[in-house]
Formats: C-alpha cells, structure tokens, sequence
C-alpha cells in the first residue's frame, strides 16, 4: 500500500465555521495507509478471499493499492472522500486496474469532534473497500478465457 496524498499527509480533514470557511485542520498521528490496508483486508476477508501477506508464494494473485485522497470535511455535516487505486496482477496480466472513490456522510455536525472524523473516514474507506473487494473476487473468480484460435 503506498500513500501518495499531498503533504501534509497527517491532515484527513477540515474545519469550517459558519459562514463555511476553512478554519482548521483535522490532523491524525495514525497512518492513513494502515487504515486502508487494514480495510481491503478485512472486506477481502468478508468476500471469501484468503489474505497471506506480502510474500505470496508462485502464481498466487497480487492485490496492491494506493490512496490518493482521504478526505472528511465538516461544516454542517461531516462529508467524507477518498480515492484508491488498486490492482489485481496475476503473472504478468492485470485483470483489475482501475481508481475507487467513495463518498460518506457521518450526519451532523454539532463540534467538529475527533469521533465525527473518524466515523466519517472510516465509512468511506470502507465503501471503497468493499467496492475493492467485489471486484476482486469477479475477477478472480471468473473462468480464463477460451484459448484463441490459430490458423496453422
């Protein structure tokens, strides 16, 4: 899992005020790409799929991925965003390669508070892992294609 927001990579949120400006920033001293790994594995796990590490034996399919965008921001609502790209290779073919976005609400925002944020991301990220996670197992899960025919 590689991290490729923009530094600073420990902002995962805004502030606004009333009036909807940009006050503050939401910080974490978690790592974001954590988060996300822990996410595609769980759901991976959910969809059937058995998760062995990152030393996978010969011909085993390999799952990677990288965030993008991890974003909630609250003014009246928490609203939140990400985006990750994740790849399936298998061999040399890559039967999944595409982007992934979510978006979430965690309801209202009453104080802009820690727990708001967290449930905000969380449920995006999640989204999109679930997203990750059933394409996976379609791709994985589908029979090869027939061989092509050759003239000889």
């Amino acid at each position: 899992m590689k991290d490729l927001r923009p530094e600073p990579r420990s902002v995962v949120g805004w502030v606004r005020n009333g009036f909807g400006m940009h006050t503050a920033d939401a910080v974490t001293a978690d790592d974001v790409s954590a988060w996300v790994t822990g996410a595609l594995r769980h759901e991976l796990e959910l969809a059937g799929l058995r998760v062995v590490g990152e030393t996978p034996g010969s011909g085993t399919p390999v799952l990677g991925a990288e965030v993008s965008r991890v974003m909630c921001d609250a003014f009246m609502t928490y609203s939140g965003e990400v985006t990750i790209r994740a790849w399936i290779r298998v061999g040399e073919a890559f039967p999944l390669n595409q982007a992934y976005g979510d978006t979430s609400s965690a309801g209202i925002n009453l104080a802009a508070t820690g727990e708001g944020y967290s449930e905000c991301v969380s449920r995006t990220v999640q989204g999109a892992a679930r997203r990750i996670a059933a394409d996976a197992v379609r791709v994985l899960q589908a029979p090869p294609p027939p061989a092509q025919a050759v003239a000889f």
